[in-house]
């Protein structure tokens, strides 16, 4: 969520506004998109979903498919089934992306699906896993039109990289004080429901006095 704000600082006309933690089960925020949502400024939205592993460099915490479409019970749903139904509750035309975020490292037979992208080719999957994605999202036009839209950052750095990243960003427009402030509000702004008040919306204005080096 600060990686985003950081980036928003860089490009101040990319977002209207952004909400981290949502809430509320509406269009505007659907549960299991509902991480980071962020609004451009052509009214579409942008929804990230994060999956972060403590551990990504073992093998077990890989990106693989099962891990992606498993599920423990037959009325218990998948990863990718949860992100698709709160897709399909979001109309079309509000829609710029649909993200899934993680540092977990693609798995052999999953590399070779995204062909070097941020996007899986449903073409290039293997057939019982194609079958297994059809049988969740229902019919094979809509498993391939969601698979081939939704973006994966796949192998993301971990935190520790990932706050060094984010902290010299923010020190170009601040100091070390305001990232500590921007840091401690994020926090607030992810736990704490309607926070910033009103609805817990964040804008460039906000952002902006929370980090500013001439606050009292």
């Amino acid at each position: 969520g600060i990686s985003i704000l950081a980036d928003w600082l860089n490009f101040p006309d990319k977002y209207q506004k952004v909400l981290f933690e949502a809430t509320d089960d509406t269009d505007d925020t659907p549960q299991a998109l509902d991480d980071v949502i962020c609004v451009r400024k052509d009214n579409k939205y942008d929804y990230y979903q994060v999956k972060y592993s403590p551990s990504p460099e073992k093998t077990e915490n890989e990106f693989t498919w099962k891990w992606l479409l498993s599920h423990k019970t037959a009325r218990s749903r998948s990863i990718l089934k949860k992100i698709y139904d709160a897709y399909k509750q979001i109309p079309i035309d509000q829609i710029n992306s649909v993200n899934l975020v993680t540092n977990k490292r693609l798995s052999r037979d999953v590399e070779p699906c995204f062909q070097g992208t941020s996007y899986l080719r449903f073409h290039l999957i293997p057939t019982n896993i194609q079958n297994e994605i059809i049988k969740q999202l229902g019919s094979k036009d809509e498993a391939k039109a969601f698979i081939e839209n939704l973006k994966v950052a796949y192998d993301d750095p971990n935190y520790l990289v990932l706050e060094n990243q984010v902290k010299a960003s923010i020190l170009k427009f601040s100091d070390e004080l305001g990232y500590l402030c921007l840091k401690d509000e994020a926090k607030k702004w992810a736990t704490i429901k309607n926070h910033p008040a009103p609805k817990g919306w964040i804008t460039l204005d906000i952002v902006r006095s929370v980090i500013d080096t001439k606050r009292p």
